[in-house]
């Protein structure tokens, strides 16, 4: 299951678009458009707390695979973020 998680997510973040910015106060509504509809089913933005997103997986696997991406998933929300300085990503189960 590890693996075919680890595929989805490397297939869904080589499709975004990095061009795409997106202002702090539109963060939360518009994370599907930031990371796309596939990872946005996956993971929701619970908070950011200073540079800090703060990520809610769907479950313990996705927030494991998450979490093994983080550099690569926190690139990707450097570009297409404008006026939000996120240094780190912490990934929370959802229950």
């Amino acid at each position: 299951m590890a693996e075919q998680i680890r595929e989805i997510l490397g297939r869904i973040l080589n499709q975004i678009d990095p061009q795409q910015k997106v202002p702090e106060n539109l963060f939360k509504k518009n994370w599907s458009g930031l990371v796309g509809k596939d990872l946005a089913r996956q993971c929701k933005p619970e908070r950011i707390q200073g540079s800090v997103l703060y990520l809610k997986a769907r479950n313990t696997a996705w927030r494991t695979e998450l979490a093994g991406q983080h550099d690569q998933l926190l690139n990707l929300v450097k570009k297409n973020t404008d006026l939000v300085e996120i240094t780190r990503i912490i990934f929370l189960d959802e229950d």
